[in-house]
């Protein structure tokens, strides 16, 4: 008798939300992100926002707004 074998199943539980915290902590978390997304360390790996560039160095604030670790701390969709 021939029984097919299928691998388990996994379950990932999605990553716990961001506790509310105060205006200015917040503030303060969004801008250190954003500031590492435009340190010399991130920009030398991270080809996706380079191209998002304008020759001047500009990168429009919707681009920003769409990254994972942003919308994690903000509400808005």
């Amino acid at each position: 008798m021939y029984y097919q074998q299928f691998p388990a199943p996994m379950y990932y539980n999605p990553s716990p939300p961001i506790p509310p915290m105060d205006k200015g902590t917040l503030q303060d978390c969004i801008r250190k992100q954003i500031e590492y997304y435009f340190s010399d360390e991130n920009l030398q790996k991270d080809f996706f926002l380079r191209r998002q560039m304008t020759h001047e160095g500009y990168v429009h604030l919707t681009v920003i707004g769409r990254f994972n670790r942003v919308r994690a701390l903000t509400q808005d969709p």
